[in-house]
């Protein structure tokens, strides 16, 4: 298979070897120092006041390189239950 003719790759965490290697893969830039403070902060938090606290949503980088592509057109032929439908009005019956 080739890269990323026919599969993207997507790695995390940025990490320096990812535009070692070829292609160069796209990956998500997570804050890594934040998320580890955040961590400990939750953990005294629950420490001290017994109950866990909200769960932060930090940012992220989404950083496209050479290992993604355009995602081709697919035909839904089969429906996924999954997916949202448009909702259209139920046609009036006589009265």
């Amino acid at each position: 298979m080739r890269v990323p003719e026919d599969m993207s790759v997507t790695g995390i965490d940025n990490v320096s070897a990812a535009t070692y290697v070829g292609p160069h893969l796209t990956t998500v830039d997570v804050p890594r120092v934040r998320m580890g403070r955040t961590a400990v902060d939750l953990l005294l938090s629950t420490m001290h006041d017994g109950a866990p606290a909200l769960s932060p949503i930090l940012p992220a980088e989404l950083i496209v390189r050479d290992s993604t592509a355009v995602a081709p057109v697919v035909v839904d032929r089969w429906p996924s239950p999954l997916r949202p439908r448009p909702v259209h009005p139920a046609p009036a019956t006589p009265q």
